[in-house]
């Protein structure tokens, strides 16, 4: 999961560094409706309610080779 981001209720896609299943982290472009992959509205926020908040949940997310960032290992992206 990934707490406070900006507009993650109404996006439709997500780009995120998360762990492969190898244990390396890579980059990843997560599309809306993946099975697996929930943005939830944060509500009752205090402050920075100005701005839509959510979380980004992904339980067991299936994502195709094609949306990983090819040849990137680590936080070294583009």
């Amino acid at each position: 999961s990934k707490m406070w981001i900006t507009n993650s209720p109404i996006a439709d896609v997500f780009v995120v560094w998360a762990k492969d299943d190898e244990g390396d982290i890579r980059g990843f472009v997560l599309e809306k409706g993946m099975k697996g992959l929930s943005a939830p509205k944060i509500e009752g926020k205090f402050s920075l309610r100005a701005s839509i908040t959510g979380e980004i949940v992904m339980d067991d997310v299936f994502v195709p080779e094609e949306n990983a960032f090819p040849d990137i290992r680590g936080l070294k992206g583009p």
